[in-house]
């Protein structure tokens, strides 16, 4: 979870959720989404969210929630489009210039100091992981807990097992078409033995030792 939602939910309480039971957006009203000021945070719905940004021409931002919520590939490809002519056009696009990445990177390393300095980076607190695990099995919206029916045996999955087992499972399918076969052994002419493709290419038929002699009528195939 983001350093501001978690700030939100502590002063606020849960995000709400939407009809669909999409959780809603934490909108940063200046802009800055370093700002985290409670007084700069503001709860609105994916759809509110998308509107304030495409208003403000942020084509980045557009771009970002219209993925999430899902947009026809169009509408998702032109907020893109308008998002790389955006940073060309101001010199941020990492094919124009490269000190702006290497301020976004310290930048990035500041926020980790931040995160540690408040208590709220999850890589370092690890009794914010087990409350959080204790949190989610309580919703029931820990992973262990969730279920995933393979669709070709109908079988019941951990997320973690379903994702192991789906392309393996013996009804499978692809698995089943594509399940190895051993090859059909072929008969050599001139020694009259049975091989398989590699050995037969590599030793029998025209590099048969007994080709000259059979040809020369010295000997006659062995029929093994």
């Amino acid at each position: 979870m983001s350093i501001y939602r978690r700030l939100y939910e502590q002063a606020y309480g849960p995000i709400p959720k939407d009809s669909s039971g999409r959780s809603y957006e934490i909108h940063h009203i200046d802009g800055n989404r370093k700002n985290n000021d409670l007084s700069n945070l503001r709860c609105v719905s994916i759809q509110e969210h998308y509107d304030i940004h495409f208003a403000q021409g942020d084509w980045a931002a557009c771009h970002r929630i219209a993925t999430k919520m899902k947009l026809d590939p169009k509408t998702v490809s032109e907020m893109s489009k308008r998002n790389v002519r955006n940073m060309i056009e101001n010199g941020t696009h990492p094919f124009v210039g490269g000190e702006h990445h290497r301020k976004l990177a310290r930048e990035g390393r500041h926020s980790a100091q931040i995160r540690s300095a408040l208590g709220i980076n999850p890589f370092q607190d690890s009794e914010w992981k087990r409350q959080n695990a204790i949190k989610l099995v309580e919703e029931g919206r820990h992973p262990s807990q969730s279920k995933k029916e393979c669709p070709h045996c109908k079988g019941l999955f951990s997320i973690t097992g379903y994702k192991r087992h789906v392309s393996i499972c013996e009804h499978n399918p692809y698995k089943v078409k594509n399940k190895y076969k051993a090859p059909e052994k072929k008969q050599c002419p001139y020694c009259m033995g049975y091989y398989d493709p590699g050995n037969y290419k590599k030793h029998h038929g025209e590099n048969c030792k007994n080709k000259e002699e059979v040809k020369n009528g010295f000997i006659q195939p062995v029929h093994i």
